[in-house]
């Protein structure tokens, strides 16, 4: 799964006419750069959740089979953990997400979908070139034990570097916890002072 609903607005004006996975790099987009990656790396089916500009992203995807979308409506008010839950009702078994707007080797893909372990996180460490609104990793031992953008610089090694593989019981728990969120509409924005006491909450 792609994660690609998002407004872009950091990108602006470069984005006021498209999203962010739609802008180029090396003569590519990012989009197509993902999708060539995965298939290199096996990945058959992907899907991409789509939001802002989703018909442009939908007549840039490849033609033919193996390249699906899945359009967030709440796009604009919703955030990545929406659109994956979205895109998790049509997927089976273990799965892989990654961000379209994030650039990353081919051999971090590969060694992230090719770990052993459950849950695997490509995160790129490097202290002191953190930015406030990075997503945050704070690693012990060689596993991510906190993530987030607001974890604070701290406890941050590195920030999330895009991808994610999730299977077994990790992969498991994800999907349920994401489900009962997605159902009970906490992955939507709430007004000011309601209680979200019962919210979402993943632990791995």
């Amino acid at each position: 799964m792609i994660l690609a609903a998002g407004l872009s607005k950091r990108l602006r004006p470069h984005t006021d006419d498209r999203p962010k996975c739609l802008l180029t790099a090396g003569g590519k987009t990012l989009l197509a750069r993902q999708i060539d990656q995965l298939g290199r790396c096996g990945v058959r089916h992907i899907y991409v959740v789509t939001g802002y500009c989703a018909d442009k992203v939908a007549a840039a995807r490849p033609a033919g089979e193996g390249v699906s979308c899945v359009y967030n409506p709440d796009y604009a008010a919703s955030n990545n953990a929406f659109s994956l839950a979205l895109a998790l009702e049509r997927v089976q078994g273990d799965f892989i997400y990654t961000m379209a707007d994030c650039i990353f080797g081919e051999e971090v893909l590969a060694r992230v979908i090719g770990h052993d372990a459950d849950l695997a996180i490509a995160a790129e460490c490097l202290p002191g070139r953190i930015g406030d609104d990075d997503v945050k990793v704070s690693v012990n031992d060689g596993r991510v034990v906190r993530i987030g953008k607001n974890i604070g610089r701290a406890p941050a090694h590195g920030r999330f570097a895009g991808a994610v593989k999730a299977g077994g019981k990790a992969g498991g728990l994800l999907r349920a916890e994401l489900a009962r969120c997605l159902a009970a509409s906490y992955l939507l924005p709430r007004p000011r002072g309601q209680d979200m006491s019962h919210g979402c909450r993943i632990i791995l």
